[in-house]
């Protein structure tokens, strides 16, 4: 599947999505041609331009406790944007990290209408369960929560249902998990064209250190 927004270096994002605001001037298929599939920020920061240009799409609406939503919010997107050790490994990576933090700081920024997370962010979370339910049309809506299995997703999307079994990733661990290892890697660059003995040695830690910090 190619999921062509959910990157940081895609041309296909304009500024106006990281920026949170509706291109209404730009049709959304004339950027996504060769996308089979738009999931997670940003795109869920244009869900009506989406919808306008592929109005038979099948959409899939995963719901969840809004306060558990927050408090994972809290724990993982949050805490990396605010972090000063996270802003200060995106001066040594520009092309990774350096290129993740301003695109979701910017993105937020406009989508949450420049108001901390904690004032806005269960609102804003209402407020797009509600638009989605009024944009798609019923028929073409599955409400659906991570974790059922796969039987209504296969049903909804009319694929045959795979033998593995249903997986369980990026929860509130394995993001942090895998924060501190691309940390790690960085570093480990870094430390390696600096002093590469130190670096073998030291990038574990300080990963630990960075993201933890």
């Amino acid at each position: 599947m190619n999921d062509g927004l959910n990157s940081t270096k895609n041309p296909t994002i304009p500024s106006q999505v990281l920026r949170g605001e509706e291109h209404r001037s730009v049709r959304a298929d004339q950027r996504l041609a060769n996308i089979q599939a738009v999931i997670d920020m940003p795109g869920a920061a244009f869900s009506e331009s989406l919808v306008a240009s592929y109005p038979d799409a099948k959409v899939i609406l995963t719901t969840r406790d809004v306060d558990a939503w927050y408090k994972s919010m809290m724990e993982t997107v949050i805490l990396a944007m605010r972090s000063v050790p996270l802003k200060l490994v995106s001066y040594i990576d520009p092309d990774g990290v350096g290129a993740w933090r301003p695109m979701i700081t910017t993105l937020f920024n406009g989508y949450f209408e420049q108001k901390p997370f904690e004032e806005i962010g269960k609102k804003k979370f209402a407020e797009h369960y509600d638009q989605v339910r009024q944009l798609v049309p019923e028929e073409n809506l599955l409400e659906y929560r991570v974790g059922e299995g796969w039987a209504r997703l296969c049903e909804f999307l009319d694929q045959p249902m795979p033998k593995e079994e249903f997986p369980r990733t990026n929860d509130t661990k394995s993001f942090g998990d895998r924060m501190e290892i691309v940390i790690q890697l960085v570093l480990l660059r870094f430390l390696k064209r600096a002093a590469p003995i130190v670096g073998a040695l030291g990038a574990g830690g300080a990963a630990l250190y960075f993201w933890k910090g």
